[in-house]
This record gives structure tokens, sequence and C-alpha cells, in this order.
């Protein structure tokens, strides 16, 4: 403590000044991190929670005070006490179902309950335990289902049930396979429901289109997904497992086409009827002169008419022939590929080519291969697109289990950063900003003890040893140094003086004892 004051008395107030903010800034820099480091690690113990059940939670939490952070209306509670807190409100009901399935159907009376309360109540519990289904699976946050189920009226008459399935998916959208799954599920689950009756709509992306009802795409990625793997398959035989990588685009016909066609042959005909008809007409009349006007022409000369005979013979035949006649139907159903486009990548390395003219041959006959596995036609436009480039090295990610048993407890990773921090920027403190002005203090008061001016005149330096070169003696000498000090200081003892300046010097202290004792044995 003497040595720290003396130290602060010889220091000049710019040094005080210095020393002090320093000093004010490492307090304040280890206070924070300490205080962060401190700090309990919050985790997720409730999310996406209605308002209703977290604030019962929240209620219950600060019952036992418990410390709690609300983040956009999900509840984070320390890391060590989320388990145990999680298992403490179970035990209680917290937090309660925001969906109520069957055990509304426990509350009813059979005395006080009519038909369509129990109706309203059934398909409330329906809607529920199905929108509770929904929701346990780990891509949705929340579901809920609504079912119509109109009552007929007048016999006869029937009405169609429909449902729709309002969904909060938790990565951005669920596939059109999971969107046909929920259909499936609650057609499945509402007796006399089909599933084109039931609508899913996304909360983000809105309805959920049937992919039957469009382009049936699912039938398009079969195919291609089949000549992919038919295609992989072929070239790791020669390029290895990985070294190739293909993609397959398909353009389906999606519209169905009928086409009739009728072709007859002349040449081979076959009579299988002939229907013959003769006709004969015979007229004769007789010869008698008559008078007429034709007798009366000039033409005529006088000449009086006579008689005529007609005669007809008529034969029709007609011949009913069999044509041989060659009818097609042709009809081209949906789902029928109208043009392919491959694309294949090769691991350059794979190839192992040192001459280009070798790689380009190689990969033309990769090309023919791709070709004849495909089903590549070149009348409808296929496209097949080879092409050799080196792969990125792929890296093997080894997970480790984390230890979490008694021994080995499981370690925040932020709070050890933040207390390395912590550590680091307190040793630079220490050894560039504090250290130096110590020192340099410290080699000002060693200097003073030694030479220090009187007050009001500057004083040379003295050492021991021109201590005996003037002919004093050393111990009056230090006696008189150290008196001199305690002039200029004011405050300390010559005693403890001249132990620092022992304890500094000792060399020099003990070539003055050996001195004493050569003089003391020159002594008669």
């Amino acid at each position: 403590m003497e040595n720290f004051t003396m130290m602060m008395q010889n220091m000049s107030v710019k040094r005080r000044i210095l020393l002090g903010l320093s000093t004010g800034l490492l307090v304040l820099v280890v206070g924070f991190f300490v205080r962060a480091a401190l700090a309990p690690s919050y985790k997720l113990l409730y999310a996406g929670l209605e308002s209703g059940s977290a604030g019962h939670v929240i209620a219950a939490l600060d019952q036992r005070g418990v410390l709690y952070q609300i983040r956009n209306g999900s509840i984070f509670v320390d890391q060590k006490q989320r388990d145990e807190l999680r298992m403490t409100l179970a035990s209680i009901g917290l937090p309660k179902a925001s969906t109520q399935g069957y055990e509304l159907l426990d509350n009813l009376s059979g005395f006080s309950t009519t038909s369509q309360m129990f109706d309203a109540a059934y398909w409330r519990a329906k809607e529920g335990e199905l929108a509770r289904t929904i929701a346990s699976s780990p891509h949705i946050n929340s579901a809920r289902v609504h079912i119509s189920n109109p009552s007929t009226k007048f016999i006869g008459q029937q009405l169609k049930t429909k449902a729709s399935v309002t969904i909060s998916p938790t990565n951005g959208g669920i596939s059109l396979q999971q969107a046909k799954a929920l259909k499936y599920l609650v057609s499945s689950a509402v007796s006399g429901l089909a599933v084109s009756a039931v609508a899913v709509i996304d909360e983000d992306f809105g309805l959920i289109a049937d992919s039957e009802a469009k382009n049936t795409t699912p039938l398009a990625d079969e195919q291609a997904a089949r000549i992919k793997a038919k295609v992989e398959h072929l070239l790791a035989a020669h390029l290895g497992f990985g070294n190739a990588i293909a993609e397959v685009s398909l353009e389906t016909f999606q519209n169905t086409e009928s086409i009739i066609e009728k072709s007859f042959d002349p040449k081979s005909r076959v009579a299988i009827s002939v229907n013959s008809i003769e006709t004969e007409s015979t007229s004769k009349a007789a010869d008698d002169q008559t008078v007429g006007v034709a007798s009366n022409l000039p033409d005529a000369g006088g000449q009086a008419l006579s008689g005529s005979q007609t005669a007809t013979t008529e034969i029709r035949e007609t011949t009913n022939y069999e044509v041989s006649e060659t009818q097609r139907e042709l009809t081209k159903s949906p789902h029928r590929i109208e043009r392919m486009t491959v694309a294949v990548l090769v691991n350059r390395q794979a190839i192992a080519a040192s001459d280009p003219e070798q790689t380009l041959d190689i990969l033309s006959d990769i090309r023919e291969l791709v070709e004849s596995i495909a089903g590549f036609q070149s009348n409808r436009g296929d496209v097949i697109t080879v092409k050799a480039l080196d792969f990125k090295p792929r890296t093997a990610q080894v997970t480790t289990p984390n230890p979490t048993s008694m021994f080995f407890p499981e370690v925040d990773i932020t709070s050890l950063l933040k207390v390395l921090v912590l550590a680091v920027i307190a040793l630079i403190l220490g050894l560039r900003v504090i250290r130096p002005i110590v020192l340099t203090t410290v080699k000002a008061a060693d200097t003073n003890l030694i030479s220090g001016p009187i007050v009001g005149s500057p004083q040379p330096q003295v050492s021991l040893g021109q201590m005996e070169t003037e002919g004093r003696e050393p111990l009056t000498a230090l006696v008189e140094v150290g008196a001199q000090n305690q002039h200029v200081s004011g405050a300390h003892d010559t005693v403890n003086r001249l132990r620092n300046m022992i304890g500094d010097k000792q060399e020099e202290t003990v070539e003055i004892l050996r001195n004493w004792l050569e003089e003391g044995r020159k002594t008669p």
C-alpha cells in the first residue's frame, strides 16, 4: 500500500488521469462482459400459442418467479429450466389446447341436448380432431378444418359434403404430395366426402391447386425421374458413382385426341347379289283411212293417214359387290411425351483423358448411350446435351453427439465465447495500457530514490560508488540521501527508504559491507 501511495505521488497529473481513465474503462468492460456471461441463456419454451393460452402460461411463470422473454409471440426461458418448466406446466394442464376434439361430447347432457345441438357439437369435435392430427406434423405449425355437411330437407334431394383445410407451414409451404395426403386424410375421416371436394389452403400462398385437375405433373415427374435414374445408373458403370449427374425435362401432351380412318380396296371385290329386270312392249294399229286434218294439209298431198306399229324391249341388271374395307381408330391419350430435354454433366476428372480429341470421343459415346436409354426421337425435337466439367470435392461432415451426462454437462457456446472475449479484452487493457504506466512510474520512483532534487534547485544524481569516491561514509551517505528524499516527499521515513534502496541495490550494498569488514580487520 505504501509503495502504491508513493507511486501515485511521484506520478504526473497527466499520467494519473490516463491511469484513471484506463482503469475505469477496464472496470466497465469487465463489468459488462461479466453481466453478459452470467446472464441466463434463453431458449424457446412455447411458440404459436393463442393469446389466451399464452396468457395462462405467463401467469404461471410469474407465479413461480421464473424469468422469461417474449419475442414475436414466442415465450423464451432459461435453458437450464426449460425442460423442467415444460413438465411442470404440463402437470397443471398448460398450455391449454386451442382446438378441442371429442372431449366436447363429454359436456353434453342427454336431457337438454337436441339433435341439432348434438350434430353441431359432433362436427366441431370432428374438425378439432382432424386439426390436431394435421398440426402434429413437424411441417405444419397450425391447422384449421371446416366441414360443410348440409342436411336435406326433401326426400330425394342430395347435397354434397365439402371441406376446407387451412394450414400454416413451418418452412415456406408444403408440396403437392403433402397437400394430396391431407385431402385423403380428411376424406377418409368423413363419410361421403370425396377427395375432390376437399380444398387445401396455405396462409401464405393461397389455394394449393389439385395436380390431377391440371396437367397431372406427378406422372410427368415420375417419367422424368425414371429416365434420370436409368441414365445415371448406366453412366455409373463406367465413370463411377457420383461422377455423372443427369436432369430430364419432359413436355407432355395433356389433351385426348381420337382419329378414325377408313380405307377401301377396289380390287378386292366380291359379288354378293345380282338383280335382273327385263321389259318388252309391242303395239300395232289398224289400216283404215279416215278423214282428218292431216289429209287436208298441202304437204300431205291429200293422202290419208296410214296405220302405226311400236315394239319396246328393255333389260336391266344390277350387281351388288362387297368391297374390302379397313377402319382404323387412333386415340391419343394424355401424358404422352411431346418433347424431351436431357442434360448430362460429367466429371472431367473421371474421364482421365489428356488428349482433348479423346475427351470429345468419350462424350460422343456417352451421348449415344443416353440417346438409346432415354428413347431419343429427333422428329419430335428432343435435345440431349452432354458436357464435361470439374466437380467440386465433397467434404464429409461428421457430427458427434454432445455429451450430456453428469460428468460432461452441456456447454453453452455463447457464454463460453463471452468469457473468452472478456479475458482477451482485460488482458489487452492490462498489458497495453495499465502496465506501461505502472512500469514507467516505478522506474521514475526508483530514479528519484537514488538522486532526488532538493526543493527549489536541481541536484545531481549520486550513486553509491560516487559516495565512496567523495570520501563520505557509505552509511552516512545513504542516510543523507534518505533525509533528502524525506524532505522532498515529506511522507515517508528514512528506514523504509533505506530498506527499499538496499533491496534495489543489492550488489552495491554487498560491496559496502565487504569494505566495512576489511576496514575492521585492518584496525588494531
